[in-house]
């Protein structure tokens, strides 16, 4: 078995509504490797929020820690209307190019704010097919997206 470690864990205002960085991931990632993770669960934002410089200086230093990065893990708004999830879909296909320059076999997917038991049969629907669509554009990257 190997263990992995969510990034989110070292931010404190998880559910802020201004969304801010509090520990740097290249700050996070020796002290997981030191601690023994086989992994790094990475929560979105700490490589969303940063320069394709710095992303790509994030990438080799995973490499060089020897850490595997099971999961990105983003949030996505499929639900709210039309707009959001095509804002989501944005948002979904930067995600998934991330995984892929991180070797991440998954992306954890949140369709909304939504709860199943209160979703109506449009955002059922509407959430199905950005999943379906992403799917497809994602086969042949042997990435999961985890509900």
């Amino acid at each position: 078995m190997k263990s992995s470690f969510c990034t989110i864990a070292f931010q404190k205002a998880k559910w802020a509504k201004e969304l801010t960085v509090e520990k740097p991931l290249s700050e996070i990632l020796p002290i997981v490797a030191e601690a023994g993770f086989d992994g790094v669960e990475i929560w979105q934002p700490h490589v969303g929020l940063i320069s394709p410089e710095q992303f790509d200086a994030v990438a080799r230093q995973i490499r060089d820690l020897r850490l595997s990065v099971p999961m990105l893990s983003p949030y996505f708004e499929f639900t709210s209307s039309d707009e959001s999830a095509a804002a989501s879909m944005d948002k979904a296909r930067q995600c998934l190019s991330q995984a892929r320059k991180l070797g991440a076999t998954a992306i954890r997917v949140f369709t909304g704010k939504v709860g199943s038991a209160e979703a109506t049969d449009q955002q059922w629907n509407r959430a199905a097919d950005c999943l379906r669509q992403l799917a497809d554009e994602s086969k042949n990257d042997g990435i999961a997206w985890a509900l």
